[in-house]
């Protein structure tokens, strides 16, 4: 290869980075096999969260991306922000679907709000995690939680103190 050819080369590849800086990494829109009404399936509407002790009826629908705070810039916002891991990526992009969610406690914590969401790290329409916060200081993980799913078990922490507890989806309530 010529010395002239290999520059062109790497002049075309920085300059459709700068252009696209996700050129080359992951799928399309049009890659992903399904679509927020699928996850909506999967998440949103209302579930029984028992356990040891805990009794909590939830609803759940789909919302926008929390407001984060910024400063007018110039500058535009770079894609690679802010995140460190001690650990060797295997893959440069990973194909993630994730609707964000909020709700309310309807039964055993009256007047306490839900925000969070469901993930589905897959361009197919494999089982997601549910990761939910309560104003009251409380978190659920459901992980693998599927569309089709009537019940499923899950996570819920306060404080360090963590319960398995039972997660059903109720239907026509």
């Amino acid at each position: 290869m010529s010395k002239w050819l290999k520059r062109s080369v790497v002049i075309v590849g920085v300059v459709f980075f700068f252009l696209n800086p996700n050129f080359g990494c992951g799928g399309s829109e049009d890659s992903y096999e399904y679509d927020v009404d699928d996850m909506e399936a999967a998440a949103a509407g209302r579930w029984k969260i028992s356990g040891d002790g805990v009794a909590l009826t939830i609803n759940l629908r789909s919302s926008t991306p929390p407001k984060m705070a910024t400063a007018p810039s110039w500058i535009r916002a770079a894609h690679a922000c802010g995140q460190r891991t001690f650990v060797r990526p295997a893959a440069a992009c990973i194909d993630v679907g994730q609707l964000y969610l909020e709700g309310e406690v309807l039964d055993g914590a009256p007047g306490v709000t839900v925000r969070g969401y469901f993930t589905i790290a897959s361009t197919k329409l494999h089982p997601g995690n549910l990761d939910l916060q309560f104003s009251d200081g409380r978190s659920l993980t459901v992980e693998r939680l599927e569309a089709a799913s009537v019940s499923a078990s899950g996570r819920l922490s306060k404080m360090g103190v963590a319960l398995t507890v039972a997660v059903e989806r109720l239907h026509g309530e």
